[in-house]
């Protein structure tokens, strides 16, 4: 769900990193090895992280919001049925709509630490923990990953610009279960290859639901999507 982004971010600031990325963002190549038109988005670099966000102590959170939870490894994945299945669809609906409310808020001028305390007051109201807030460290309660960012990115300062790409991952925790949902969406107008990017990843995410079923292996899911590339 949330990884540790901080060597992500200790990479990005590598002058040799930061020398390719600008030079890959100012030209593309297209499949033929010539040079496509430029990209409009800019290179992105950590802001200013502001502090965790209240849950009230009405609020369910998940075991690893306490200071005194040990990881441990997890040895099987367990098989759910009947009320926990439906649990789950609950908690998976509810993020699907505050993922809508979020992605309302994905405009230009607007930062991403505005969209995480909207987000996370939504959350709240509807009577959820935001799953991220917390989890192995994350300070936020939702991830949005924009441009350069892969994945999992920390919520800070930096206002939205028009031709940005945004990842926005939102889950939520209700009754026991947590429900994960994420999107990419352009800020304002983007360049052809953004709206590219976005519309295969779309449609690799719906060819790999379409083969999920009993006795399916996990690993079909990437098969498929490599596939659909």
């Amino acid at each position: 769900m949330v990884c540790r982004v901080q060597n992500l971010y200790k990479l990005t600031r590598r002058p040799r990193y930061q020398q390719l990325t600008r030079r890959n963002s100012s030209q593309l190549m297209d499949g033929f090895g010539k040079k496509s038109s430029p990209q409009m988005y800019d290179f992105v670099k950590p802001g200013v992280v502001s502090g965790h966000l209240h849950v009230p102590a009405y609020i369910e959170a998940p075991n690893y919001n306490s200071d005194a939870f040990k990881w441990s490894p997890r040895k099987k994945i367990d098989l759910k049925s009947g009320t926990e299945l439906e649990k789950m669809r609950k908690s998976c609906q509810l993020a699907r709509k505050i993922m809508n409310i979020g992605l309302e808020h994905v405009q230009v001028g607007v930062t991403t630490d505005e969209i995480d305390r909207i987000v996370h007051r939504a959350v709240i109201e509807h009577g959820a923990y935001p799953s991220a807030l917390r989890y192995r460290g994350f300070p936020k309660s939702i991830c949005t990953s924009v441009n350069n960012v892969v994945c999992h990115g920390i919520p800070d300062d930096r206002p939205l610009r028009n031709g940005d790409i945004v990842s926005v991952d939102i889950t939520v925790y209700k009754d026991g279960y947590h429900g994960d949902c994420a999107e990419t969406v352009a800020v304002g107008e983007t360049d052809e290859n953004g709206f590219k990017l976005i519309e295969v990843a779309r449609e690799c995410r719906d060819a790999a639901i379409s083969i999920c079923g009993p006795k399916v292996r996990f690993s079909m899911i990437g098969q498929i999507g490599r596939a659909h590339v």
